[in-house]
């Protein structure tokens, strides 16, 4: 069992000190020890293994220091306070645990250290209710609430990852299905071409005519849909490239609209878009469909810690004021 001390100096009891620690308290001959094996006081040259610095100590007292001509620095509340002279700091409320300097001193120490101010500092007092309710709260708030946060977290970043993937990649193949890629950039390098037969053309020329509403835009769309001359710079949209594009809101002849929407929609809560709108595919994702899965599940990860990073602040605030 470890042995330590009890110093008994001017009626202020001292202590625990191991021995090493005792030594630095310049102990003398007529000071009352206590060991921590028996509940007897007795003086301290009574005790052989203080003997050999008990003399040190006696010599250190011949030149005793002054110690109103010192000063002190003290720690409170996280701030250093200072620099006070003996009289100035007794005037302070003193802690026992509060950190103190002495301008003698190389390190910092607890105001329990200094005999000087002995009869000033006082205990510290048990939390009040309310302290020991925010106490609690930390305690609950790290050892179960984050615990549970953090699986939740997971397993909804995941969840929410693989059915973003799932709807995104299903919303895309039946993009392709129903228009077989056509107006994708790549697939219209050889001009757009014609998009209604002749006789498409007549029919709906002659239902034109019958409408007294009809415009001219009207008639050059019609002609634009039959033409073997609409090429990629051709930027007049026809009515089958507006409903095989409802995929799109603002369409574009002649390049990838789906890459260019892709890389638009920018990083963080993409995978959320799949559940009100659409998630558009960059061209490496349109070609790998495993990066557009490895794309969505880190997106949601990153967002889905921001939001319960927020959570978790505005539940502990309120805890906290409860």
């Amino acid at each position: 069992m470890e042995q330590y001390y009890f110093l008994q100096r001017n009626g202020n009891i001292q202590g625990p000190y191991s021995l090493v620690d005792l030594k630095k308290h310049a102990v003398q001959t007529d000071d009352l020890v206590c060991r921590n094996n028996t509940s007897k006081w007795v003086k301290a040259s009574d005790l052989e293994e203080l003997s050999e610095f008990i003399v040190i100590a006696s010599s250190v007292f011949k030149t005793k220091i002054d110690i109103t001509e010192l000063y002190y620095f003290i720690q409170q509340e996280g701030s250093k306070k200072g620099p006070f002279k003996l009289p100035e700091l007794k005037k302070l409320t003193i802690y026992f645990d509060e950190l103190v300097w002495r301008s003698d001193s190389d390190q910092w120490k607890k105001a329990s250290e200094f005999e000087e101010l002995s009869s000033n500092f006082i205990i510290k007092p048990p939390p009040t209710p309310k302290e020991q309710k925010i106490a609690e709260v930390n305690q609950n708030f790290i050892g179960q609430i984050i615990g549970y946060l953090a699986i939740f977290y997971v397993i909804a970043s995941l969840l929410i990852g693989f059915i973003s993937y799932s709807l995104a990649q299903s919303s895309w193949d039946k993009y392709l299905k129903e228009t077989g890629g056509k107006y994708l950039g790549e697939k219209q390098v050889s001009g757009r071409g014609p998009l209604i037969s002749e006789e498409q053309l007549k029919y709906i020329l002659d239902d034109i005519k019958r409408n007294p509403k009809t415009t001219k835009y009207d008639l050059m769309q019609a002609y634009s849909d039959a033409s073997d001359f609409r090429t990629n710079g051709d930027m007049v949209i026809t009515a089958k490239e507006r409903d095989d594009n409802k995929r799109y809101e603002y369409y574009t002849p002649g390049i990838n609209n789906e890459t260019s929407l892709g890389y638009g929609q920018g990083f963080w809560f993409r995978p959320f878009k799949a559940f009100g709108s659409t998630i558009y595919l960059t061209l490496e994702e349109q070609k790998n469909y495993n990066l557009l899965m490895g794309h969505l599940i880190l997106s949601s990860f990153a967002s889905l810690s921001l939001i319960f990073m927020i959570l978790g602040v505005v539940y502990y605030a309120i805890k906290r004021t409860v």
